[in-house]
C-alpha cells in the first residue's frame, strides 16, 4: 500500500512539471480546436484561451475574452457570460480602466445568479468590491463588501453543513460496532450466570447428601443402642449395620466425585474469564498498534510530499532566476544607458530648444529611476528565489556572515506570500523594528530562514483562525523586532493571535505534539525542529511567552560566535 501511495505521488508531481512545461503546447491545442469549434464549444475554447494568455499575452488575453463575451451574449449563454465578463473585468482593473472592468463585473455577477453558480458569484463580487475600492468609492465598496461576505458565509455553511452530514454517518457507523459490542458482552455475561447456577445446583446435592449422611449416622446410632436391648436380633442388626456402612462408603464415594467436579468447574470459570480478559486486551493492544501504524504511514507520505516538494520549487526557483537575471542585467544596463543619454543630451543642450531640452532630461530622469525600480526589486526577488532554492535543496549549509535584518524581512515575506496564496482573503498588517547597523552574525542561513519560515507559518495559521472567528472587528498583526544586546542579538516575533494555553505550552516543543487537526499537513515537527537548530546547532535560545486571547512571542538570542564554532544541524 505505501509503495502504491509513492506511485501516485510521483505520478502528480510529474503530471504538475510536465503541464508547466507543456502550456505553450496547451496553447497551441486550444487554438487548433478553436479553429474548428462552434456554439459553447467555441466559447469554452476562448475561454481557456483567454485564462493561459493572461499573463504571457495580456493583450491577445483580453481580445480572446472579448470574442467569448460578444458570442456568449449571442447565444444567450450565461455561464460563458460569467466566465468571459470576469476575465474582461480582470483586464480592465489591469489596465486601470475601473469603470468598464465595475461594468465586466456586474455582468459576470448577473449570468452566475442565473445559472445559479454561487462560486462564480462569490468570485464576481470580491472583483467588484475591489474595483470600487480601487476605485475610491467607499459607499460602493461597503455594500459590494456586506454581499460578498454574505454569499461567502453561505457558501462556507453549506460546505459545513455537508462536512457535518459526513460527521454524522461516522457516528451512526460506530454506535452501530457499539450496539455489536454489547450483544458480545450480553451473551459472555449469560454463559456466565449458566455456568454460576450449574455450580449452585452443585452446592445443594452436596448440601442433601451430607443431610443424608447426618440422618444415617443418628440410624446407626439408634441400631447400636438398639442392638444392646435386642441381643436375640443381633445378626440381622448386624446384617442392616453392614449395608448401611457399604451405603455409607458408597455416598462418601459420591461426595467425594461432586467436590471434584466442583473443583474443576470452579477452575474452568477462572480459566474462561483471564482467556475473555487476555482477549479483550489483545483487542485493545490491536487498535492502538493500528492506529501507531496509520500515524506513521502518514508521517511518512508527509516527509515524501515535503521532498516532492522541495524538488519541485527548487526547480521552479532555479527556472525563475535565469529571466530573473535577465531583467536585473538589463535594468542595471538601462540605468547606464539612461546616464549616457543623459550626457548625450546635456552636449547638444545649445542645438535643442530650453522646453523640449527639460521635457527629454525629465524623460531620461524617469527612465533611469524606473530601472532602478526594476533592478532594486529585481534583485529582492533574487535574494527571496536564493533562500527558496537553498531551503528546497535541505544542504547542511555552512555558517557565513549574515545580515539578519535582511534573512527576517525575506522570509517574512515568502511566508505570508506563501500562506496568502492558499488563503486569498487573508492579510495581515506586517511592522518591523529592525535595530539599525545591526551587525552581521555567523549562522547557517537556510537553518534560521527554516525556523523563522515556521514560526510565522504558525503565526498566519493561528491569526487566519482567530479572524475568520472574529470577523471584521479583528486585525491581524505581526511585528518583528531585532536588537544587539551584550554579546547576544535577539530576534522577536509576536502576533496579536488566540494565543497558546499554559498547558499547551510546556509541551510545545515535544516532537509530533500539535494542536492544528488531522488533514492541515502537519506532522508536529516543525517547532522541535526549530528549537534543535537554535539550541544544539546555533548554542542559542528559543523562548515563547503567551497570553490567551492576546498575545503570541517567541524569542531567539544568538550569541555572537566563529563560523568554525557552529556545526550545521542535519
Amino acid at each position: 500500500m505505501r509503495q502504491f501511495y509513492r506511485l501516485v505521488i510521483l505520478l502528480v508531481c510529474l503530471g504538475s512539471v510536465h503541464l508547466l512545461s507543456g502550456q505553450d503546447a496547451e496553447v497551441v491545442r486550444l487554438q487548433k480546436v478553436l479553429a474548428t469549434a462552434e456554439g459553447h464549444d467555441r466559447v469554452t475554447s476562448l475561454n481557456e484561451l483567454s485564462k493561459r494568455l493572461k499573463a504571457k499575452s495580456p493583450t491577445k488575453a483580453k481580445e480572446y475574452a472579448d470574442e467569448a463575451l460578444k458570442l456568449s451574449r449571442k447565444l444567450k449563454f450565461k455561464q460563458g457570460i460569467m466566465v468571459s465578463a470576469y476575465f474582461l473585468g480582470i483586464a480592465e482593473r489591469d489596465a486601470g480602466r475601473y469603470q468598464r472592468a465595475i461594468n465586466r463585473a456586474k455582468e459576470s455577477i448577473e449570468a452566475a445568479q442565473a445559472v445559479k453558480d454561487d462560486e462564480g458569484e462569490v468570485d464576481g463580487l470580491y472583483l467588484l468590491k475591489t474595483l470600487y475600492l480601487l476605485d475610491k468609492r467607499e459607499g460602493k465598496w461597503r455594500e459590494t463588501e456586506k454581499l460578498y461576505r454574505n454569499k461567502k458565509n453561505a457558501v462556507d455553511l453549506d460546505m459545513t453543513a455537508a462536512l457535518l452530514k459526513e460527521t454524522e454517518e461516522d457516528y451512526a457507523s460506530k454506535e452501530k460496532e457499539l450496539r455489536r459490542s454489547r450483544v458480545q458482552r450480553n451473551r459472555l455475561a449469560r454463559e456466565k450466570e449458566e455456568v454460576e447456577d450449574m455450580l449452585s445446583l452443585t452446592l445443594e446435592e452436596k448440601l442433601t447428601k451430607e443431610a443424608e449422611l447426618a440422618r444415617l449416622a443418628q440410624d446407626k446410632a439408634e441400631l447400636e443402642l438398639a442392638q444392646s436391648k435386642l441381643e436375640n436380633e443381633a445378626a440381622m442388626v448386624a446384617l442392616e449395620i453392614a449395608e448401611k456402612d457399604n451405603e455409607i462408603l458408597a455416598y462418601d464415594a459420591q461426595l467425594k466425585d461432586q467436590r471434584f467436579w466442583t473443583v474443576v468447574l470452579t477452575l474452568g470459570l477462572i480459566s474462561a474469564l483471564l482467556i475473555i480478559g487476555l482477549l479483550y486486551r489483545n483487542y485493545r493492544l490491536k487498535q492502538q498498534s493500528m492506529a501507531e501504524k496509520i500515524r506513521i504511514q502518514r508521517q511518512l507520505m508527509l516527509q515524501e510530499k515535503m521532498a516532492t516538494l522541495g524538488q519541485l520549487t527548487a526547480g521552479i526557483a532555479h527556472e525563475i532566476k535565469n529571466p530573473l537575471n535577465f531583467v536585473n542585467n538589463f535594468a542595471e544596463g538601462s540605468v547606464e544607458l539612461s546616464e549616457e543619454l543623459a550626457e548625450t543630451l546635456g552636449g547638444n543642450k545649445d542645438k535643442l530648444d530650453a522646453d523640449d531640452y527639460e521635457l527629454g532630461l525629465e524623460i531620461i530622469t524617469d527612465l533611469k529611476q524606473n530601472a532602478l525600480d526594476i533592478l532594486t526589486n529585481g534583485q529582492r526577488a533574487d535574494r527571496i528565489i536564493n533562500s527558496m532554492m537553498e531551503h528546497a535543496r535541505g544542504d547542511k549549509g555552512v555558517p557565513q556572515l549574515t545580515d539578519v535584518n535582511t534573512l527576517v524581512a525575506d522570509n517574512m515575506n515568502l511566508a505570508y506570500h506563501g500562506y496568502r496564496a492558499l488563503h486569498t482573503t487573508f492579510s495581515v498588517d506586517i511592522k518591523t523594528q529592525f535595530e539599525e547597523d545591526l551587525p552581521k552574525i555567523k549562522v547557517i542561513p537556510q537553518d534560521l530562514s527554516r525556523v523563522i519560515l515556521n514560526i510565522i507559518n504558525n503565526a498566519c495559521y493561528a491569526l487566519n483562525k482567530k479572524q475568520r472567528k472574529e470577523g471584521a472587528g479583528f486585525s491581524p498583526q505581526i511585528k518583528l523586532m531585532t536588537e544587539k544586546k551584550e554579546d547576544q542579538l535577539i530576534l522577536r516575533i509576536r502576533d496579536n493571535g488566540p494565543g497558546i494555553p499554559k498547558e499547551v505550552l510546556a509541551k510545545i516543543f515535544n516532537p509530533f505534539f500539535t494542536t492544528k487537526p488531522t488533514g492541515d499537513g502537519n506532522a508536529g515537527l516543525g517547532l522541535s525542529i526549530s528549537y534543535d537548530i537554535i539550541v544544539q546547532g546555533m548554542e542559542g535560545q528559543l523562548e515563547v511567552d503567551s497570553e490567551v486571547d492576546q498575545f503570541t512571542e517567541f524569542i531567539i538570542r544568538l550569541p555572537y560566535k566563529a563560523a568554525e564554532e557552529l556545526a550545521p544541524v542535519s
